[in-house]
């Protein structure tokens, strides 16, 4: 048997499962149409054959994601494709936005982008730009950039590597800053997740050898 439930960014929930194979598809705000989202959201939550198939096709999308994803590469485009049946329409930035979020993705890493940076880079006070950046993605500009940093982590969930490597890798100042960032956006700490997490295989287009995604 299979079903599907859509939760929001930064919503608390659990899953409850009779079996022991779960897909979570972690579909970025910022880089879909709402009405594409919420489109695909209540027809997968809703009764009836779509319902189903969809459902279906989401369970069943592993191996093929893995087959794709070590073929050499997966965009987001393919992505979609597989787990939704077509790609999902992108959504329309605000050019200084978009530049924004490029310069984020750049330095994940490497130290925390800051709004006044990102400010900078528009032309704009930080104020302003800290109001536009919600107004076009839908979440706040320090919860994006937290999440876009915690994300990191799912790709080290499975392996043994010291966790003080993986926060320095991951561009945290420290570990106690990467525990409570990790906890904060996922529930749990780094060592309770990695503990439930031998059987993780994560298919991630973001991470090195998937596909760029442009960003102008």
């Amino acid at each position: 048997s299979c079903g599907f439930a859509g939760t929001g960014l930064r919503q608390a929930h659990e899953v409850a499962a009779s079996e022991d194979l779960i897909v979570s598809a972690l579909v970025e705000p910022e880089r879909t149409c709402p009405a594409a989202l919420s489109a695909l959201i209540a027809a997968c939550e809703g009764t009836g054959p779509e319902s189903d198939a969809a459902a279906a096709r989401i369970l069943s999308a592993a191996a093929p994601l893995a087959a794709a994803q070590d073929g050499g590469g997966l965009s987001a485009a393919d992505f979609d494709a597989i787990v939704f049946g077509a790609p999902l329409a992108p959504r329309r930035l605000d050019r200084r936005v978009r530049r924004a979020l490029a310069l984020i993705e750049a330095q994940l890493g490497a130290g925390a982008v800051t709004a006044e940076d990102c400010a900078a880079l528009a032309g704009i006070s930080a104020s302003r730009f800290l109001h536009l950046f919600k107004a076009e993605t839908g979440i706040s500009f320090r919860n994006l950039r937290m999440w876009k940093r915690a994300r990191g982590f799912l790709l080290h969930a499975a392996q043994d590597t010291s966790l003080t490597e993986v926060a320095l890798d991951l561009g945290y100042p420290d570990s106690s800053h990467f525990s409570r960032s990790i906890r904060k956006t996922f529930g749990y700490k780094p060592r309770s997740i990695r503990a439930g997490s031998q059987r993780l295989r994560v298919i991630a287009p973001w991470a090195p050898g998937g596909a760029a995604e442009p960003a102008a």
